[in-house]
């Protein structure tokens, strides 16, 4: 199966920066990549923040780090250890 769909890298004017945004026909998935051994939920606030200025829903926002623990930061944003999301 081919699936359709564009990879950014985004930076707005005030600083807000999403490592990596892939565009699907029907929303986005964003990427944000940290080096921290423990995330925080404001950590995401980058992710918060894409709903506002994207043209598509956000469909899911994930934070992947050197933090063991997966955790659910909101509804549509997860964190997720580096090594356990590359399998």
């Amino acid at each position: 199966m081919q699936l359709d769909a564009r990879l950014y890298h985004l930076r707005t004017q005030d600083g807000a920066e999403v490592d990596c945004l892939v565009e699907l026909e029907n929303g986005y998935i964003a990427f944000e990549i940290k080096m921290a051994e423990k995330i925080r939920p404001a950590d995401a606030w980058h992710l918060r923040k894409l709903a506002d200025i994207l043209d598509k829903p956000l469909l899911h926002g994930f934070i992947i780090s050197n933090d063991t623990e997966t955790a659910c930061i909101a509804d549509d944003i997860t964190a997720v250890n580096a090594a356990y999301f590359l399998g």
